[in-house]
């Protein structure tokens, strides 16, 4: 059974009771997908064993979404756990921006997780996070005599 999701394809159906979906099994192993915040790159984060055959097509990375300002995917790097694209300039935001991903080469230019090959659709992308991270060190810590406060 073929599904339409978005302008993709998407392929499931039973096999011994078994159901398969091409979208969910890689897709499932993005842990994180976030939006710099110069809005013109993106990082994905997965588990699994990520690897990448030849040089990934970028074309083959879509965005939707009304956030998406019309921008294209214009480099990819794929290292340890990440993949980042680089945009071809900065996107709205976060609110509505969605990621997709076909392969176009038969898997001669493409990414692979544990051996499967990547397949994206509607992936949410999230907007990354302007906290601060950088923590205050404590040097000394006291217990009164009350036991009722810590300076």
């Amino acid at each position: 059974m073929a599904v339409m999701m978005g302008s993709s394809t998407a392929i499931s159906g039973v096999i011994t009771g078994t159901v398969v979906n091409a979208y969910a099994k890689t897709q499932s192993k993005v842990t994180k997908a976030e939006l710099s915040k110069e809005k013109t790159k993106i990082t994905l984060t997965v588990t699994g064993t990520l690897e990448k055959a030849g040089n990934p097509v970028a074309g083959d990375f879509t965005l939707s979404g009304s956030d998406a300002n019309s921008k294209t995917v214009t480099g990819v790097e794929v290292s340890g756990q990440t993949i980042t694209l680089t945009l071809d300039g900065a996107v709205n935001g976060a609110t509505d921006l969605k990621l997709n991903y076909t392969d176009s080469s038969s898997g001669a230019n493409t990414i692979k997780i544990d051996s499967e090959v990547l397949s994206l659709s509607n992936l949410a992308i999230t907007a990354k996070s302007n906290q601060n991270t950088t923590q205050s060190k404590v040097t000394k810590a006291e217990l009164s005599k009350e036991k009722t406060k810590i300076t």
